[in-house]
């Protein structure tokens, strides 16, 4: 069954492009759905570590108080305090190097007398502790945190900002961020005695930020950083080369340069999540020395309420963000995924494949049907048609003929029948055999169908018998026709197989439809009986059975056959 290349192409792209369009809006409104619904569990996620990140901060900077505390507290401190002889100052110092080997986060921890002078430097140097010697112990009284911490009272607890440590004026190299934890000591009497004041080595917190859910490689999409009110940053995962830039006298290298759309948020804010084409921010405002946030790691209140003496008050306002870079955020993405692509390529051209299937079945079923309906309709038409002439038959010439005369009932109008008959056809047939004889009834048929109308019924009822029925035509003019018919048929001859000219002749008797004659089988009738006079009265003849013109001649012009 042969399929039409262009209506197959046409149909094959109008389904694809049809179920295209409405497949990819339901799989990309899924899609959607699923992409935000990724985004929130990441969201949820990373929420969670800003707080573990939260929490790493304030537990880094509560453990130097407690431990200070603690130390503050110690007897060998208060024995020392109490009687500061050499054998005290050994216990007091040999307890400063235990805390410094057991806790390893204390880059110093020293005990500075009134006078500003060291008494006890305990330091810690890749890994190893140790007691620096007397010699090289140092006067502090000109330092701003020994003064700081020497202005508080018993109760007081000096915090200095988080910075990097200098030694004889510069940036010690690597950088060491350092954060002094200090308290004015007493004696049991009340007596000032100097403070105590511990380094601790922030590198240790700050390094921990940067690995939060590192652990979980999958799962590791953000980059920490820790930025002072400033925007400068403490720690950046991202770009460690630009931490610490008020220190290095780098003034544009600071956060709200890089994010210049997210930084009045963050800065202003206590905490949120902002989503742009740079990825997303989840933030949050850091206080590790407020009341709540000591009060929640079990310090007494009264220590924090106004005794922590603070170089600046903006100081331990830390804004803490986790960025999700675009690159990041895209990593769980259905779309990132390397087996995304390939299997909606492989999608498309199973569509392509089934659009190309379904526009074949339906133009072969369309075809089979119109191939159908063409059979239906040659049946018909080789049921109601005589298969040597192309005519219609007996029956449907019957059937039609019926139709036209009850609709001339219904309209009176003139209506003539013509009953034909080759003359002489049994000799032709004899003589020349049947099938010359076959394309004499060809010939005659389409001779007479050259003179009739259109509107005219024109069938062979068999053998050598034609009919025709008229409408609209009186019997005058059905005898002109008829007479045309004949001279046609007499100036048509026929080539025998031996190219004998075979000249023919047709007898025709003719009827019309009157009260007398008011059905067809009437008119039959009486047209047969028209054309059987025809046949007796010499033939090449026009009779008429029921009009007032007499019988006579095809024009008077009566053509005989061939001598046999």
């Amino acid at each position: 069954m042969y399929i039409p290349r262009t209506k197959f192409l046409i149909l094959s792209i109008s389904l694809f492009l049809g179920l295209a369009s409405l497949l990819s809006a339901l799989v990309y409104s899924a899609y959607r759905f699923t992409e935000d619904r990724r985004l929130d569990v990441i969201r949820a996620r990373e929420s969670g570590y800003l707080a573990v990140s939260e929490q790493i901060i304030k537990r880094a900077m509560f453990e130097p108080i407690a431990d200070l505390n603690v130390v503050t507290q110690l007897p060998v401190v208060r024995h020392y305090l109490n009687n500061p002889n050499p054998e005290n100052l050994a216990a007091m110092t040999r307890a400063f190097l235990a805390i410094s080997k057991a806790y390893r986060r204390y880059y110093k921890i020293r005990f500075i007398a009134n006078d500003g002078i060291e008494i006890v430097r305990v330091s810690r140097q890749q890994n190893l502790s140790y007691v620096t010697p007397e010699s090289e112990l140092q006067n502090k009284a000109d330092r701003y945190f020994f003064k700081a911490a020497m202005a508080l009272d018993e109760k007081g607890l000096y915090v200095s900002p988080l910075d990097l440590n200098m030694e004889n004026g510069k940036l010690e190299v690597p950088y060491k961020p350092m954060v002094r934890f200090a308290r004015h000591v007493y004696d049991d009497n009340g007596n000032s005695k100097g403070i105590i004041i511990y380094n601790y080595d922030a590198q240790e917190m700050l390094d921990e930020l940067k690995v939060v859910g590192s652990s979980e490689l999958a799962e590791a999409l953000h980059v920490v950083m820790l930025m002072n009110e400033d925007g400068y940053w403490l720690s950046n995962g991202h770009a460690p080369e630009k931490e610490w830039g008020f220190a290095r006298d780098k003034s544009a290298e600071v956060f709200g340069n890089q994010f210049p759309s997210v930084w009045p948020h963050v800065s202003q804010e206590e905490g949120g999540t902002i989503f742009n084409e740079e990825g997303m921010f989840l933030f949050k405002t850091v206080r590790p020395l407020d009341s709540a946030s000591l009060g929640n790691w079990g310090l007494a209140p009264q220590s924090a309420d106004d005794g922590i003496a603070i170089t600046s008050a903006q100081a331990y306002r830390w804004k803490l963000v986790l960025w999700l870079p675009p690159l990041s955020l895209s990593k769980t993405s259905l779309s990132a995924q390397a087996f995304t692509w390939p299997l909606v390529i492989l999608f498309y051209v199973l569509l392509a494949l089934t659009s190309a299937g379904f526009a074949y079945l339906l133009l072969q079923r369309k075809l089979r049907r119109q191939l159908q309906a063409e059979h239906m309709l040659e049946m018909e038409r080789q049921a109601h048609t005589d298969v040597l002439t192309g005519l219609i038959n007996r029956r449907r010439f019957l059937e039609l003929a019926k139709r036209e005369i009850a609709r001339h009932l219904r309209r009176p109008e003139p209506l003539s029948l013509m009953m034909l008959d080759i003359d002489h056809f049994k000799r032709i047939n004899d003589t020349y055999g049947h099938a010359t004889g076959d394309e004499v009834l060809k010939l005659f048929a389409a001779t007479c169908s050259s003179v009739l109308r259109e509107i005219d019924l024109f069938a062979r009822l068999g053998g050598e018998e034609f009919v025709a029925l008229l409408p609209n035509t009186t019997v005058n003019q059905a005898e002109l026709i008829a007479n045309r018919i004949c001279k046609a048929v007499a100036l048509a001859p026929v080539l025998s197989e031996n190219q004998e000219q075979i000249n023919v002749t047709v007898s025709i008797g003719i009827s019309r439809l009157t009260d007398e004659f008011p059905g067809l089988d009437v008119i039959l009738q009486a047209a047969d009986q028209a054309l059987y006079e025809a046949k007796q009265t010499g033939r090449n003849k026009v009779v008429c059975a029921n009009c007032s013109v007499g019988l006579g001649t095809c024009d008077k012009n009566k053509t005989s056959l061939n001598p046999i």
